[in-house]
């Protein structure tokens, strides 16, 4: 159990069950959502003293067609597809874009991977990563 009473993603996927096939975990991985994967990720990272930021999208008060309340992340300039999470510590500087199983990023969030990975080739000690549930070994390898 986490600090938040929240079980990690480690248990949500079934990599701390021992009797879980890799069929049933791999078929659980598609069932974890990108806020709880999100969530976890940043649990981890600031268990490690990780310095982690992330912008999370607000409810406007305006609605789509269907009713739904619009979500907007209060960006200027160039901020749309910008990813999930910067993550620094002892002068490494990591850029995440955090996805489901199943998501893909976006042609904006693409464009932001295109320009970081141009400055991470240059910077050994930048790296941009697109992460899904199923990285999440390497994930915790990463964070420690």
């Amino acid at each position: 159990m986490s600090k938040s009473g929240k079980k990690p993603i480690t248990a949500k996927i079934g990599q701390d069950a021992g009797n879980v096939t890799s069929a049933a975990t791999s078929a659980a991985l598609n069932y974890v959502t990108e806020k709880d994967f999100l969530a976890s990720i940043i649990e981890l990272a600031q268990a490690h003293n990780w310095k982690v930021t992330h912008f999370r999208p607000g409810m406007t008060s305006r609605v789509d067609r269907s009713g739904k309340p619009i979500w907007v992340t209060p960006v200027q300039a160039d901020g749309k597809g910008f990813p999930d999470l910067v993550l620094a510590r002892d002068g490494q500087l990591l850029f995440v874009e955090a996805k489901s199983e199943k998501g893909k990023p976006s042609e904006d969030q693409l464009k932001w991977f295109r320009e970081l990975s141009k400055v991470a080739y240059s910077s050994p000690r930048v790296e941009v990563f697109c992460w899904k549930p199923s990285d999440w070994p390497c994930i915790e390898e990463m964070l420690e």
